[in-house]
């Protein structure tokens, strides 16, 4: 039998702590659908006036997951999130299965003299750190009608990159 899955991922993230001298900030994608996804996000800050005034940096995870085929599981390794330089996108290198979520793409924002007396400074309040998020499935038809798949065992770069080419494709 044959049946339609869906690709449904949400942004979540912990409530941010704020410390002496940065904030935690961790968000992630979850998956809520019914099919196992890839996931790539960008980010943004602004107003770029205060990114510079208070040198503001995000710090990005820098551990990864690989499949591990002979314990059916994922083990660490060097990052999470890819970033590729010629779409401003992070890749998530692994595949979100169902009820599953990716690692925080970065986990604090930084920045000289952001927090006093235990708070972000008022100048900061309107400082807006924008997520844009894709969500697809990790598995398409290519051309000549053939699968393409980026699933658990034989997920690779090749693989994920033909897989959001397709969908770049369709999306313009």
């Amino acid at each position: 039998s044959f049946t339609l899955g869906n690709v449904e991922t949400v942004i979540d993230e912990p409530d941010p702590e704020v410390h002496e001298s940065h904030i935690d900030k961790r968000p992630y994608v979850k998956n809520t659908g019914t099919n196992s996804a890839l996931v790539r996000m960008r980010v943004t800050i602004s107003p770029s006036e205060l990114v510079e005034k208070y040198q503001l940096k995000l710090v990005y995870n820098d551990e990864s997951y690989e499949y591990n085929p002979n314990e059916d599981k994922w083990d660490s390794s060097e990052n999470y999130w890819i970033y590729n330089n010629n779409d401003g996108y992070w890749y998530y290198t692994g595949i979100i299965k169902t009820a599953e979520e990716t690692e925080p793409l970065f986990t604090k924002v930084e920045g000289n003299g952001i927090v006093k007396d235990g708070k972000l400074i008022s100048e900061l309040e309107g400082l807006e750190i924008a997520l844009y998020y894709d969500s697809i499935q990790s598995v398409a038809r290519g051309e000549n009608d053939v699968e393409i798949k980026a699933t658990t065992g034989d997920i690779n770069d090749e693989t994920t990159q033909q897989l959001w080419s397709i969908f770049d494709q369709q999306k313009n």
